[in-house]
């Protein structure tokens, strides 16, 4: 498990760990492989898996196709062993298959361009230099990345869900309408909930038995970290652990839902604290995201511009929405309409998306980490 850990530390870590302790002028520099960071996880769950259950080794195409399956490879769903090893002796290409989960593709397509660019495509240059705007476009940017992010990332795992299913392979859900949480506890267990899974079975769990708030603060540095070797990163890990320390210890969810207001108030506030969170996640240094906040905090407050108002708009309708944005949700409803007319609109969405996306490209934001 050490060796599979050396590519990622070396080609993730190595360039911040020499600006740390040489400084800028180390002169290393190396390009991140694509997707390394999920290929490392799922290579390490297998591991694990497969000891834990005292299972016979895998064939070497079993591990190779385990390991190298293209829909999930760049940005997951983080792949368990238990749940896609079976699978694998039943791939095959169905028709059926395919017109079950066109629907689905569309529409991650339509959230990752139509939303998650059109947002991504506002508030980066606030985020370059945020000192530069007032308080309202910096509200506005802050909410705008957490709805950005999680279209664009959703939309990903929508999109490999779907491929995965046209030939036979059924992935995890990866996100479960996570804005309706009560809290961040809550939230993470709607989230990227192959890497909240994953660092619970193996991080969480087993430090739980010496001290819960050590597991909470291993877990979300850990989190951190696996996402990008800058000093933001790390920041965000420290203040989310702290946060579900603190939510532990005032037993916050069961407080905050004991009556309908309480609820709704909880969603809210825990929508508000994540945008804030994401801050960190999304400024391009430390100093970057002390400007942000500085910026908030100076309650430099304007009114609304013209071109603020597709933004709120687009907030508005995924937030709107949300609660029905899952997997089996989408893919069965669409499944009950008359499929000579939805298949024809899923395809005409994905080539309009397709030619608007080659236009104006977005990488998908998950793709750095």
């Amino acid at each position: 498990m050490f060796l599979s850990l050396l590519p990622l530390c070396y080609y993730k870590y190595t360039e911040f760990l020499l600006t740390v302790f040489v400084g800028d002028d180390h002169g290393f520099s190396v390009m991140l492989p694509l997707g390394i960071s999920f290929v490392t996880f799922t290579l390490i769950s297998m591991m694990i898996d497969l000891v834990r259950a005292n299972a016979k080794p895998a064939s070497f195409l079993d591990v190779g196709l385990f390991i190298s399956f293209f829909p999930q490879l760049i940005a997951g769903p983080i792949l368990r062993t238990g749940q896609m090893m079976p699978q694998l002796d039943f791939l095959k290409v169905r028709g059926q298959a395919i017109l079950y989960n066109l629907p689905l593709f569309a529409t991650g397509m339509v959230k990752k361009v139509l939303i998650g660019d059109t947002i991504a495509r506002y508030i980066d240059p606030i985020f370059a230099n945020p000192s530069a705007y007032d308080t309202t476009t910096l509200a506005l940017a802050a909410f705008g990345f957490a709805v950005q992010v999680y279209c664009d990332f959703s939309a990903y795992s929508d999109m490999a869900i779907a491929s995965a299913g046209m030939v036979g392979i059924k992935l995890p859900q990866n996100f479960n309408s996570p804005y309706v949480a009560y809290s961040m506890g809550g939230l993470w267990r709607r989230w990227h909930m192959t890497l909240s899974f994953w660092i619970k079975d193996y991080l969480y769990l087993p430090l739980k038995k010496v001290n819960v708030y050590l597991a909470f603060l291993v877990a979300m540095i850990s989190c951190g970290v696996w996402h990008g070797a800058d000093w933001t990163f790390l920041v965000w890990g420290i203040v989310s652990g702290l946060w579900l320390c603190m939510e532990y210890a005032l037993g916050y969810e069961r407080r905050m839902t004991k009556t309908k207001a309480g609820r709704v108030t909880a969603v809210i506030l825990n929508f508000i604290v994540w945008s804030v969170m994401l801050v960190l996640l999304r400024a391009e240094s430390l100093p970057h995201a002390i400007a942000f906040y500085q910026g908030i905090l100076a309650s430099n407050w304007q009114g609304i511009a013209s071109d603020q108002f597709v933004v709120i708009g687009l907030i508005v309708f995924t937030l709107a929405v949300h609660p029905f944005d899952q997997v089996d949700k989408v893919r069965n409803a669409l499944a009950q309409k008359t499929m000579h007319l939805v298949i024809p609109i899923s395809i005409g969405v994905i080539l309009a998306c397709s030619f608007l996306a080659a236009a104006q490209p977005q990488n998908f934001y998950y793709f750095e980490f």
